[in-house]
């Protein structure tokens, strides 16, 4: 942690140190005047560059991946705070990767309760509570964030899957399209409007376009695949489909979607033993996914 503060305070003081010794070239030497030109321009450079790194403003600039642009002493002073609570940072990354989300639950809030109520940590809190399945807590995380003047593409996606969730799929895509309008390459948000169109509204065509668009930006995106599988499904493309879907258990094996989407596919062909097979995969990974009780109560009539 020291050495990240460190490193981040580098940069504003070498940039003012460098304007410090243009600034005395400037006052202390004959130059012509193109040379005092330059050397002044620099030392302009240099304080307006030095004054945006260290002032500790809050910035609604973004970086073109949506997220707020960073002030560099607003980092330091964050940085400085986490010292604080590093060791439960470290747990909770623990915790997530050990699927043990109660217990990243339980860390966040306790943070929370001391006081540390960074955006960073309400995002955990709100990551966190979605695995859970908390969803009426995680809402409260979401709202919270997009009352910020910070607020990141990403924020954007939680809280519209929160709304997909809900089945307020309106305002998800709502949610959705301001993520895009942060990040137009953000492709879980490509890919949520496209499932929302294909699986919910049955908007086909029209969801092929942005999983398309999400599979240009990231060749791997498994999501994707799988939704894109199931639009193609329903058009009646079942070659391309089982392709599809196939392609995205490949990239995640753990996806009750793709599953899920799968066993539709066999479904619709009249194979519903193999049906069966791939539903029962599915709830074994996640059993409430939308549309999985309905097709395993159409095999048991």
């Amino acid at each position: 942690m020291n050495k990240r503060i460190v490193f981040v305070a580098f940069g504003p003081l070498l940039s003012i140190l460098t304007t410090l010794i243009c600034w005395y070239i400037l006052k202390h030497s004959d130059h012509s005047g193109a040379i005092d030109f330059f050397i002044g321009a620099m030392v302009f450079w240099g304080i307006t560059f030095s004054l945006s790194s260290i002032l500790p403003f809050e910035t609604t600039k973004k970086t073109k991946e949506g997220n707020p642009l960073r002030n560099d002493l607003n980092y330091i002073i964050k940085l400085v705070k986490m010292k604080g609570y590093y060791s439960e940072l470290l747990n909770f990354d623990d915790y997530i990767k050990e699927k043990k989300y109660q217990a990243a639950c339980d860390t966040m809030d306790s943070l929370i309760a001391k006081g540390y109520k960074d955006n960073d940590i309400y995002r955990k809190a709100l990551a966190s509570n979605i695995l859970l399945k908390n969803y009426s807590k995680a809402q409260f995380f979401a709202d919270t964030l997009l009352k910020t003047t910070t607020s990141t593409s990403e924020d954007f996606i939680n809280s519209g899957y929160l709304n997909t969730i809900s089945n307020d799929h309106d305002k998800a895509l709502e949610l959705y399209q301001k993520a895009l309008s942060l990040n137009p390459n953000q492709v879980y948000a490509l890919n949520n409007i496209g499932y929302t169109l294909t699986c919910v509204q049955n908007k086909h065509n029209e969801a092929l376009e942005y999983l398309n668009k999400a599979m240009d930006i990231n060749s791997n995106f498994a999501p994707a695949y799988s939704n894109r599988g199931y639009a193609k499904l329903k058009k009646g493309d079942f070659e391309n489909a089982f392709s599809d879907i196939s392609h995205s258990i490949q990239l995640d094996s753990k996806s009750a979607y793709s599953y899920r989407n799968l066993g539709i596919y066999y479904f619709d062909i009249g194979n519903f033993a193999e049906a069966k097979i791939q539903f029962e995969k599915a709830k074994e990974i996640d059993a409430d996914i939308p549309m999985l009780n309905d097709y395993l109560e159409k095999l048991s009539l």
